[in-house]
């Protein structure tokens, strides 16, 4: 089992990493808050694996109102109706 370690030496680093993926990948600005979240019953997790001299992985968590129409987003789909979002939410 892989130990955790203080997040704090790379919060910078990781909200670099974060902005420039949700930027990059469905043109939505990032804009960092104070604290922790509260936790969101069923959540949507990616994942973006680094390789080079720190191995590991930078886990980006969403809702699935946002999820859904990103999803669509970034496989050029047409968005996910209201009544379906509502129907995920429900199911969630």
């Amino acid at each position: 089992m892989t130990s955790t370690f203080p997040l704090a030496p790379y919060r910078d680093g990781i909200s670099t990493v974060a902005a420039s993926v949700y930027e990059t990948m469905l043109g939505v600005t990032l804009h960092p808050v104070a604290g922790d979240l509260p936790y969101v019953s069923g959540a949507f997790m990616g994942a973006v694996y680094y390789a080079g001299a720190w191995k590991g992985a930078l886990l980006l968590e969403c809702s699935a109102e946002q999820a859904m129409p990103w999803g669509a987003r970034l496989m050029s789909l047409e968005p996910p109706s209201t009544s379906m979002m509502r129907a995920m939410a429900w199911a969630n």
